[in-house]
């Protein structure tokens, strides 16, 4: 079997802070195969329904659909999908929530990018095993 690197994943990224956007798309977006982005939680919506991700990475505050409401709409057809929440705020309703939408990760804003590439790497095995068991 070949090994799982970050070039193998598409990525789907939804943050209203177009600052955040930016950061993200040179940080990861040349390390990973795909990497699509929403400025909000319905634009990621359609984006998923589209493009089919590997997974998602949401910010939770966002207009139009925040990141919770956008991982609950996933959830109803895909129930083990792969999500990485990242918030500004230490808000205890907010990780609860996240929690019972069995949330993969979840971090805190600035994004640490030694930290978010751990997580990458460690979610595309998983997302590649699964696909592996499944064939």
């Amino acid at each position: 079997m070949t090994p799982v690197t970050l070039s193998h994943l598409h990525v789907l990224y939804a943050d209203d802070d177009e600052a955040m956007l930016e950061q993200i798309r040179k940080g990861i977006g040349r390390k990973i195969r795909t990497l699509d982005t929403a400025e909000n939680g319905e634009a990621a919506l359609r984006l998923f329904h589209a493009n089919k991700p590997d997974l998602l990475i949401t910010d939770i505050r966002m207009p139009e659909m925040n990141g919770l409401q956008l991982i609950e709409a996933i959830r109803k057809t895909h129930p083990d999908f792969p999500v990485i929440v990242t918030t500004a705020f230490n808000d205890q309703e907010y990780l609860l929530l996240a929690i019972n939408l069995g949330v993969t990760r979840y971090l805190f804003k600035p994004i640490d990018p030694d930290a978010l590439f751990h997580h990458l790497e460690e979610l595309a095995q998983s997302i590649f095993l699964s696909r592996q068991l499944e064939t």
